[in-house]
């Protein structure tokens, strides 16, 4: 039996406290990577006449400790016209070469918006070439790239793209993302990535270690009216996070999901600390954040914040940990017609899978039972997922890949049961 025979018929479970409750029908379909791709972290977005478009970086096998992919490869374009069923791949590069992808978006008029991180070839940007010569004169054997981040866009459903743009990080030395762009109903686009002002701990233009008001990474809003072209607003939303997706209600308000990622400090050792945690100068380590139990040290980290915006994502408030008991991030936000609003999440435990959690009241509280979108074969799990939803309430969830697991689309509907 091959894989596609032993998974296409699994159903989607529904569960509380380890024990399954019911099942329902689900349909599972084999995403057409290379061989030689051993891990991928889907983007999926869908075009106005719903046709469903994934891109992610293909990363290649690598030689770190625990055996995962940490050779970049080469990004992958696929489409597929029939919900999931098949797939396209479209040949796609990003200028400048040599980078990974960050955010992808579809607007409302089919225009396509890819983020990306690359090196940024000299005399490109005056102000980037001002940061490295600094650099090299302050600290000329610190051997790091200094990576821009760009947008490059199509206008032909993906068949070319225009040369990147960088985007201005200023005051951080880079940004990076993994993030789906959110079009307001008036145009303007919201895009979340991490600032950093050097490598967690080192500031890479002086090679001194960062103050802890600088340390780790800064979650931000960035904001566009012009269709992508340009982002010259960035909005603070969190510390310490990465990785959040968007979503708007019908209300207007906007809801982040959140995924808390340690600052990776080892001086002192903070390796602790939580979203919206603070720094204590006279006891020389974070402190949790108001509302948070101390266990919060560790079970805050890699697991779902959820923050509220009523300005359009300009100011962020309502911070709270949607604890399920589990290791999940990152998510994403979707809501149904009927009011059912949807958490899909990576759980990152062994043997670890793709959980649905759901909420009738708009995320201020949570159904104890989980739907179990897809199980995972240790020892990781490739946690990344990423899903559209059709008019008839059909869901098409992107499983991602590592070298244990291969790539799968899987198509649902929401159980009768909720």
């Amino acid at each position: 039996m091959d894989i596609l025979q032993h998974i296409e018929n699994l159903p989607i479970e529904i569960v509380t406290q380890d024990r399954v409750l019911a099942t329902a029908p689900a349909e599972r379909f084999l995403i057409p990577f290379s061989d030689n791709v051993k891990r991928a972290d889907p983007l999926l977005c869908k075009t106005p006449e719903d046709t469903v478009c994934l891109l992610s970086q293909g990363w290649l096998s690598g030689s770190n400790p625990e055996g995962l992919a940490d050779s970049p490869g080469i990004p992958w374009l696929l489409k597929s016209a029939d919900r999931g069923e098949s797939w396209e791949v479209l040949p796609f590069e990003m200028t400048p070469a040599g980078g990974n992808v960050q955010a992808f978006g579809i607007l409302r008029d089919g225009t396509m918006l890819v983020t990306f991180e690359a090196p940024v070839p000299e005399g490109i940007t005056p102000w980037r070439d001002e940061m490295r010569a600094k650099l090299y004169e302050s600290n000329p054997d610190l051997n790091r790239s200094l990576n821009g981040y760009f947008v490059s866009r199509s206008t032909d459903g993906g068949q070319t793209w225009t040369a990147g743009e960088e985007i201005d990080s200023r005051p951080f030395h880079s940004l990076s993302s993994l993030s789906i762009i959110l079009e307001l109903p008036d145009g303007t686009l919201l895009l979340t990535a991490n600032g950093r002002y050097g490598t967690h701990t080192i500031d890479i233009t002086t090679g001194e270690r960062l103050p802890p008001e600088k340390t780790g990474i800064f979650e931000h809003v960035l904001r566009s009216t012009d269709g992508g072209r340009t982002w010259p607003e960035l909005h603070p939303l969190v510390t310490h996070a990465a990785e959040t997706r968007l979503f708007r209600l019908p209300s207007g308000k906007i809801l982040a999901s959140i995924r808390a990622q340690s600052p990776f400090l080892d001086e002192p050792p903070l390796t602790g600390a939580t979203i919206g945690s603070a720094w204590d100068d006279d006891d020389g380590h974070w402190m949790p954040p108001p509302g948070v139990d101390a266990s919060a040290k560790q079970s805050g980290q890699k697991r779902m914040w959820i923050a509220e915006s009523d300005d359009d994502g300009r100011t962020w408030n309502r911070l709270r940990q949607a604890v399920f008991g589990g290791e999940e991030s990152p998510g994403e936000i979707h809501r149904l017609d009927d009011g059912h609003l949807l958490l899909i999440t990576g759980d990152r435990g062994d043997p670890g899978g793709i959980w649905a959690h759901v909420s009738n009241d708009d995320s201020r509280t949570w159904d104890p039972r989980i739907i179990i979108l897809r199980r995972y074969e240790p020892p990781r799990s490739p946690d990344y997922p990423s899903s559209v939803i059709f008019d008839d309430g059909t869901i098409l969830t992107m499983t991602g890949l590592n070298q244990h697991n291969p790539a799968v689309a899987v198509r649902w509907q929401m159980p009768k049961d909720f």
